[in-house]
């Protein structure tokens, strides 16, 4: 595409940005990478991918460590190097190094020589939520998505299927698969149990795409379970359901591992908690059962267990809302396809596309009802199952 057919796009997505149209965000946002990438000569390129974009996400780890965001947050007026440097005695000399580049890739802007001032994104930067991004983003997605060319060219350039022999367990020399490897460091499951509070941050909400009172709410009456959301972390959908749908009809419960459980401190009084292992069967009977970004975890013989420990407790209109990924055939969204890359180095696992979601679902021995689609094509899909 020509640069200023581009601009013209960029344009219309914008336009339609300002009037609210379901994925003009991420449209724009994709043009946008689009016109970079069009502009950038060959080296630029290469100096952008190499030593401009690593380097963002080691001084940004660096710089909330120091709490340098949230000093700029907290300050009256502009910051000197030496106060922002102050909190954990680090070396001015240091900071003003890392914080002219924070300037130069728009983290942080400056008012004047020596004077630094937060930004939009600097403030968010201090949230829980994103700082647990950055350390989970840096100390495990980074160091394993560096190690897929080493860890393809080792093997052949063969598609990976051993979870627990993925770049994951070559960067950091173990044989443990993601989830016990990351949970046995209060660090980093904690980092990516807030990270997941983010996940959804700028992506559609599915209760725009998917009829929730025609297919879930339909005919339930207060003291019946509705909806159990299950391995649904701290919660953070189920939260935004309640808020959505204040008439809620029915229960809803939330499920995951009972160490997850244990660690929630704050959660609506109308949810149910429940410790449970999807790996053994569900005991709760209801009328549909939610996995968020929880099939995409895992291969498909997994997969298929976790969908037939549903099956026990379903009735006949009893629906799996299964809510992840699609990837697309043809002219797939940049999210999307990193997120396949990035779910290949941690698990040896994929992200699927519409015709492997139906033949999973079918292996299991369910039925796919329909498929619901979004509008933004970053967001995830809901493929209604149930049973034959």
């Amino acid at each position: 595409m020509e640069i200023p057919l581009i601009i013209a796009a960029i344009q219309r997505a914008h336009q339609d940005v300002q009037n609210n149209i379901p994925g003009a965000q991420q449209r724009l946002l994709s043009l946008s990478y689009k016109l970079s990438a069009s502009i950038e000569t060959p080296a630029q390129s290469i100096w952008k991918t190499f030593y401009s974009d690593p380097l963002k996400a080691s001084v940004l780890r660096t710089a909330s460590d120091l709490d340098i965001f949230s000093t700029l947050k907290s300050a009256a007026g502009p910051v000197a190097c030496s106060d922002l440097a102050a909190p954990k005695n680090a070396s001015p000399a240091l900071v003003r190094r890392l914080v002219a580049f924070l300037v130069s890739v728009n983290v942080i802007a400056e008012s004047g020589v020596d004077q630094y001032v937060a930004t939009p994104l600097s403030d968010a930067l201090t949230e829980a939520k994103y700082k647990g991004g950055i350390i989970y983003g840096h100390d495990v997605v980074a160091r394993s998505t560096w190690q897929i060319s080493d860890y393809l060219r080792d093997r052949g350039y063969q598609n990976p299927a051993d979870p627990v022999d993925a770049p994951l367990q070559e960067a950091f020399g173990t044989k443990e698969h993601f989830f016990p490897f990351i949970s046995k460091d209060p660090l980093l499951i904690g980092s990516f149990n807030d990270f997941m509070g983010a996940y959804r941050d700028g992506k559609e909400s599915w209760l725009n795409f998917f009829p929730f009172e025609d297919r879930v709410l339909k005919d339930a009456n207060p003291t019946e379970k509705v909806l159990v959301d299950v391995g649904g972390g701290l919660g953070h959908d189920l939260t935004a359901v309640v808020k959505a749908v204040p008439d809620l009809r029915g229960r809803v419960v939330l499920q995951d591992r009972e160490e997850v459980i244990a660690g929630i401190q704050h959660l609506d009084e109308s949810i149910e908690k429940q410790a449970h292992d999807f790996f053994t069967p569900q005991a709760v009977k209801a009328k549909a059962y939610y996995l968020h970004s929880v099939l995409h975890d895992w291969d498909d013989e997994s997969c298929v267990k976790i969908l037939q420990n549903l099956m026990p407790a379903m009735g006949q209109e009893s629906k799996i809302l299964i809510h992840d990924l699609v990837m697309s055939d043809k002219d797939p969204d940049w999210s999307v396809t990193a997120m396949d890359l990035a779910m290949m180095a941690l698990g040896s696992v994929k992200e699927r596309t519409e015709s492997e979601w139906r033949a999973l679902v079918g292996r299991a021995g369910l039925k796919v009802n329909r498929v619901y689609s979004p509008f933004d094509r970053s967001s995830e899909w809901i493929i209604e199952a149930g049973l034959p």
